[in-house]
């Protein structure tokens, strides 16, 4: 018996259960260099402009909810107590890689610290 759809946890009956799960478990296996780390967390300081090539890859809009779920849900378990107690949306991996975003009125800033 397949207890997510026992507990009526997805209440559409045309949601594939399992293309939801492979899309979840391949988004965690996602592998980045630090080059492509840092150039991703650079786009995101940008406002959703990639710094090397000049191109918009995201709108602010999306940059905006990236953001908000980093500040959420970045830290697993202990993104409540990160958020109350810092306040800055950070993201990190099991890999020991910390990234931070910080913005002022003045400059927008994400970091990476291995």
């Amino acid at each position: 018996m397949n207890k997510k759809k026992e507990s009526n946890t997805f209440a559409d009956d045309d949601i594939d259960l399992a293309s939801v799960l492979e899309l979840y478990f391949s988004t965690c296996a996602t592998s980045m260099t630090t080059d492509m780390l840092a150039v991703a967390g650079a786009t995101l300081a940008n406002a959703g402009t990639n710094p090397l090539t000049v191109k918009r890859v995201f709108s602010e809009e999306t940059v905006q909810s990236i953001l908000a779920l980093m500040l959420s849900c970045g830290m697993n378990s202990e993104s409540g107590k990160w958020a109350f107690d810092v306040g800055v949306p950070v993201r990190c991996y099991i890999i020991s890689v910390l990234c931070a975003h910080v913005a002022s009125a003045s400059f927008r800033i994400l970091t990476c610290i291995f």
